[in-house]
């Protein structure tokens, strides 16, 4: 920044562009040097001084004063530019200075009043452009009005609305109707802040759900009864409020209730029904909109009140048939089978959902895709409080979300990143689901169901989209720790209908190192029998959750956290081999999640080995030898903490039984009929090495001989190895 223009300069030769002396004339003749045209000369200082903001607006801030009539004069006397350059120009130079200073562009000046009216006019222009510049520079002059405030997104709404209408008089009407609304709620705000606090009372908006923290989302989670120890395990972070409701929509049905015209009702009926679906819970806009005469949206809205049945939504503009074919299709209790039967339009989309491949032609915008989206959350989680999700409407929300998320992901050519992760926070931050999501409780698989969703969505952002919401998931991430804290500290009976979803969840919940070995330490508190389902031999959800945390401890940024790893000590590793043991006493299936992740868990840290001692060692070799085990116990005597050879008969056993398969695979490999199998290698290669390391392993200076094939000591060094065993070499022997 030291080697900056003098913005007073640029100011300077802003002016300047407007004389021409007789000096400069004669010094472009003379070099036979063409004069820049006036409308490249003020764009381009225009794109410095906005490059100037964008970097260091401070800058702006103490060296330039600039009064808006200077931008603007000459821009009115450019006659050789074309007009849409000139429009933007003009547009330019608004945005500029309302990041300048703007207190020019209060709602109580006239330039506000003649740039809403310039910019409003613009916003359904043919060129694409300019119709884009316009919408910007208009969301700029609303926000700083202040009444958005809480509820910035709802400007689209109202910016769009003007682009729906079309005809010239109807348009002028709306604007100016507009620009009156502005003054008036910017003037009384207060009191229409009451009127949204007054609807809330009324229509008791904080029974449904307080969304502003998540202490009562959590409330029936937590266990410490001391106040001060509650607020420390709760993080702070966006969530929608129950009610989102701007002063100036309270300003426009105050003065509708008085006096109203059929161009003002459809306009504000179009209002009404896209804020209502950015309500947690409706009840107070439903309570704002009584007493309204002739309003379009009106029994839309009424039929969200909790006794009634909701209708699809009504078309208000001809921009709203995606819209009311999607309302009507979710509304149904039957399977939607064709999303393209839901959109029209140039752009094909091709993906897949479910095994199955999906093909969608659609024209939406950036616009249409989040008010789609808005709308099927709203009908989402008001089924979920109803307890009205089935299967099948279940799966229709899905489909239809995961459609637009993928539309999402293709529907701009520029970087698109940031729109895909304010779609996801569309839902993720969407209380209702934060407050049905659950890791255990399956009463009526609402929490299976929304879990189920969740993670679909993640694999497709994170795995396969590549992008961070780490942010967004703060909230899950939390409340899955606190669930699995509250198992640790009352039992219950614990579903396993789900498992598989919550320990693929697991991975995707972007635990730190510290969250993993809090959780580890925790689960270590359990006693034996938690990890398993009462009278059955089965593995309950805490089962599958252990060794899963312990695979997440592979990450390499997760084990470069050497200070938060190193707390999981040999006293860590005592109680978890004893949970194995128990474990395997008790046949549970799946025991070779335990087997493994725990061999994997030594493997990354060797020097908590040391925790298992000649009884745990023997403890793992009474029971039948299987293959993830024999794994297990061939790694421990690879580092050398096996007990006597005389202890390892059930091991031996094992390895023995497998002496006529390694000797056919040897014959077989000798007469080069699995030379070219990489099959055969595959399968075989594997299973040789699990086998031979009994041999290998324990007669460290001898060699096993049976009949035909040998198995040599290993090398010095290869117990290191990746691979579990050792990799023995397979000769013949005549």
């Amino acid at each position: 920044m030291q080697d900056h223009d003098n913005n007073e300069r640029n100011r300077d030769v802003w002016t300047d562009a407007f004389v021409v002396t007789t000096d400069a004339n004669n010094l472009l003749e003379d070099n036979c040097l063409s004069e820049p045209s006036k409308q490249k000369h003020f764009s381009t200082i225009l794109n410095v001084l906005h490059i100037y903001n964008d970097i260091c607006p401070e800058l702006l801030d103490t060296t330039l004063d600039v009064q808006p009539n200077l931008l603007f004069s000459g821009l009115n006397n450019l006659y050789d530019v074309d007009d849409d350059e000139l429009i933007i120009l003009r547009i330019k130079a608004i945005q500029f200075l309302l990041a300048l200073d703007s207190s020019e562009f209060a709602p109580s000046k006239t330039t506000f009043a003649e740039t809403f009216l310039f910019l409003s006019l613009l916003l359904n222009e043919n060129s694409s452009m300019i119709s884009s510049y316009a919408k910007a520079a208009t969301k700029t002059l609303l926000n700083i009005t202040g009444m958005f405030e809480g509820c910035h997104e709802q400007m689209d709404i109202w910016i769009n609305g003007l682009c729906n209408v079309h005809d010239s008089v109807d348009k002028a009407e709306i604007i100016n109707w507009l620009i009156k609304l502005i003054k008036i709620t910017t003037k009384h705000m207060d009191k229409y802040v009451n009127m949204i606090i007054k609807a809330e009372e009324s229509a008791n908006a904080d029974e449904v759900i307080n969304a502003n923290t998540l202490k009562n989302i959590f409330y029936e989670l937590y266990i410490i009864e001391d106040k001060n120890e509650k607020d420390k395990n709760v993080k702070k972070f966006y969530m929608q409020s129950a009610t989102s409701i701007s002063p100036i929509l309270c300003c426009a049905i105050h003065k509708l209730k008085m006096t109203s015209t059929s161009v003002l009702l459809q306009y504000i009926s179009y209002i009404l029904v896209h804020t209502l679906h950015y309500q947690v819970n409706p009840e107070p806009l439903i309570y704002l909109i009584t007493d309204i005469q002739d309003l379009q949206a009106e029994k839309y809205l009424l039929s969200w009140c909790p006794n009634n049945n909701p209708i699809s939504i009504p078309k208000i503009f001809s921009s709203m048939n995606i819209m009311h074919r999607l309302s009507k299709a979710l509304m149904k209790n039957s399977t939607i089978l064709q999303l393209n039967e839901l959109f029209t339009g140039d752009i094909k989309l091709i993906f897949k959902y479910e095994n199955e491949e999906v093909i969608v032609n659609h024209t939406l915008s950036t616009y249409e895709i989040i008010v789609l989206l808005k709308m099927s959350t709203f009908y989402f989680t008001h089924d979920i409080r109803k307890n009205n999700l089935n299967e099948v409407k279940f799966n229709n929300y899905k489909r239809v979300i995961i459609c637009l998320l993928n539309i999402a992901n293709t529907v701009t050519s520029e970087d698109n990143s940031t729109f895909v992760q304010n779609f996801v926070k569309t839902i993720f931050s969407h209380p209702v689901i934060l407050q049905y999501f659950s890791f255990y409780r399956d009463e009526n698989a609402i929490g299976s169901r929304i879990t189920n969703l969740i993670l679909d969505i993640c694999q497709i952002v994170i795995d396969e989209y590549k992008l961070s919401i780490t942010d967004l998931l703060t909230p899950y991430k939390d409340k899955a720790i606190l669930q699995i804290e509250k198992m640790v500290h009352k039992s219950h009976d614990q579903c396993t209908s789900t498992y598989k979803n919550i320990v693929m969840l697991l991975e995707q919940l972007q635990f730190t190192a510290g969250d993993i070995v809090y959780l580890l330490s925790t689960l270590s508190k359990l006693e034996k029998n938690m990890f398993m389902l009462k009278n059955t031999s089965s593995l309950s959800i805490c089962g599958y959750i252990f060794p899963k945390l312990l695979q997440l401890l592979y990450n390499e940024n997760i084990r470069s956290a050497h200070s938060e790893v190193s707390k999981l000590d040999t006293h860590f590793v005592k109680k978890a081999f004893s949970y194995l043991i128990f474990l395997k006493q008790h046949h549970v299936s799946d025991i070779n999640l335990w087997e493994t992740a725990l061999q994997e868990y030594l493997y990354y840290f060797p020097h908590n080995i040391a925790a298992i001692d000649t009884n745990t060692f023997k403890s793992i070799l009474r029971k039948n030898i299987e293959v993830t085990n024999a794994q297990l116990i061939s790694f421990l005597l690879s580092r050398n903490r096996g007990p006597p050879v005389s202890s390892i008969l059930p091991y031996a056993d094992y390895v023995a039984q497998f002496t006529l398969i390694i000797r056919n695979w040897t014959r077989a490999l000798l007469s080069r009929k699995l030379s070219t199998s990489s099959v055969a290698r595959t399968q075989l290669c594997p299973l040789l090495r699990e086998r031979t390391s009994y041999y290998s392993l324990v007669h460290r200076k001898t060699t096993f001989v049976d009949s035909e094939i040998v198995v040599p000591c290993p090398q010095e060094g290869r117990e290191n190895q990746r691979h579990l065993g050792c990799l023995a070499t397979v000769s013949s022997h005549h």
